[in-house]
C-alpha cells in the first residue's frame, strides 16, 4: 500500500520538478490541477473511486480553454511567459509529475502523444480545430477601460473648468470621476489565478 505524502513532501516534489524542467512551480501546479478537473468533467459514472483516462489532446484542450477563460491576453503570450512553447512542454510536465508519483501513470500513454498538438506560433489553429470558445469580454479589460475613461473624462472636465469652458458645478463632477478612476487602480479584482 502506497503511503500518503505530507504537504511538505508534495511541495518539495513540485519544487524539484520545477528546477529540473526549468518551468515555474505555479505553471506545473496549474497543469496538475487541470488534470483532476478534466477527469471530473469527462466522468460519466457516479462511482467516485473510478479513475478516468485523460488523453494528451484532452489535457491540451482543457489547458487552452482554461487559459482563454482566465486571461484577456493572447494565449501564446501567456503560455510563452510561463515557459510553455508547445504541447511537448505540457508532455514534459505530465511525465515529470508521473516520475515524481504525483499522478497515475497509464501504460497506454507515452510522452510522444503530446508531439505536434500545438505550438505557441499556431495556437489559433488549435483553438479553431478544437472549437474552443472565448468569452466575449473579460471583466478585467472592461474594468481597466472604465477606470481610464473616468480618469481622463473627469480630468478633462476639471481642465475645461480652469479654461472657463465648463461650468463650475460640472467641474466638481469631473473631479469626482477623476478621483474614482484614480482609486479604481488600487482595487484588486477577483481573478482565479492559475499561473
Amino acid at each position: 500500500m502506497k503511503q500518503e505524502l505530507t504537504e511538505d513532501q508534495v511541495e518539495t516534489l513540485f519544487m524539484e520538478l520545477s528546477e529540473s524542467l526549468g518551468i515555474s512551480k505555479d505553471t506545473i501546479l496549474w497543469v496538475y490541477s487541470s488534470i483532476g478537473v478534466l477527469s471530473e468533467r469527462l466522468s460519466t459514472s457516479k462511482d467516485k473511486d473510478t479513475v478516468f483516462h485523460v488523453t494528451a489532446r484532452d489535457v491540451c484542450r482543457g489547458l487552452i480553454q482554461d487559459l482563454c477563460n482566465l486571461y484577456p491576453e493572447p494565449p501564446e503570450k501567456v503560455l510563452s511567459g510561463n515557459g510553455i512553447q508547445s504541447s511537448e512542454d505540457v508532455g514534459r510536465i505530465i511525465y515529470g509529475l508521473q516520475e515524481k508519483g504525483l499522478i497515475v501513470e497509464s501504460s497506454t500513454d507515452s510522452e510522444a502523444d503530446f508531439a505536434q498538438i500545438f505550438t505557441t506560433s499556431d495556437i489559433e489553429t488549435f483553438i479553431k480545430e478544437e472549437n474552443i470558445k472565448r468569452p466575449w469580454f473579460h471583466l478585467s479589460t472592461v474594468y481597466h477601460r472604465l477606470m481610464w475613461i473616468f480618469y481622463l473624462f473627469g480630468g478633462a472636465l476639471v481642465l475645461g473648468s480652469h479654461l472657463h469652458w465648463v461650468p463650475y458645478n460640472i467641474a466638481w463632477c469631473g473631479w469626482f470621476l477623476a478621483m474614482l478612476g484614480f482609486l479604481m487602480q488600487f482595487v484588486k479584482l477577483p481573478v482565479g489565478k492559475r499561473f
